[in-house]
Order: C-alpha cells, then structure tokens, then sequence
C-alpha cells in the first residue's frame, strides 16, 4: 500500500510542478499554496485524484457528496481533484434531472483509459 501510494505521489507531484510550471495563473488568494500545507493535507491532496478516478469508474453518475462519503480523502482534496479531471477532460458532467437535482459525474473515454490503467496497478501492488 505505501509503495502504491509513493508511486502517485511522485508521478502526480511531478505532474503539478510541471503544470504549475507552465502555467502563468496566480495562487487563489484564499488557499495555501501545496507547499504550505502540512504535509499530511499535501499527501491527501496529491493522491486525490486516483481515489476520485477509480471510485467514479466503481460508481458511475455519481454526486460529488458519494465521492467524498466513498473515499478517504478529504473534501478540498476532492474539490481540488475534480477540477485537475475537468481540466484534463477526465469526466463527463450531466445534471440530474430528478430531485435532488445537482450534476453527476462519469469518466469519459480518456477517463476511462487512466482508471483502467490505475485499477491494473492497484491489483498488483496488491498481489
């Protein structure tokens, strides 16, 4: 489990300080920036992602409450991962049409790819 979660944190680590890189939008006034947090908020916030990939490949037309109740991370952290997938086209997002009205989200093609390819790791960093 630790060697799963050190292979993302490294992999999306790099990934963010690339992007932070390259891109030129300033730091949201109100939030810390990644390396103020400590360093257990950090991690959450890092390994998010796969978490909210691989349970919205698990459930899919899911609200954004049954992903924070279905996984261990936190709700900034999903907050923060659901934006990183929409940036990157890594969900779909429909609104509900029935009460409690509110959008659903599905993993689209290249979603799908990236939670196949995160599900064969977690196999077999399990075995």
């Amino acid at each position: 489990m630790r060697i799963q979660y050190f292979i993302c944190f490294v992999h999306i680590n790099t990934s963010l300080c690339v992007r932070n890189h390259l891109s030129n939008k300033p730091q949201v006034a109100n939030r810390p920036k990644m390396s103020k947090l400590p360093p257990t908020e950090r991690f959450d916030e890092l390994t998010a992602i796969l978490r909210f990939l691989l349970y919205i490949k698990r459930h899919p037309k899911c609200n954004v409450t049954d992903i924070i109740k279905g996984t261990t991370a936190g709700q900034r952290a999903i907050y923060s991962a659901k934006k990183y997938a929409q940036e990157n086209q890594l969900i779909e997002i429909t609104m509900k049409t029935t009460l409690p009205y509110g959008p659903m989200y599905t993993l689209s093609d290249k979603g799908e790819k990236v939670a196949k390819y995160l599900e064969e790791i977690q196999k077999l960093l399990e075995h």
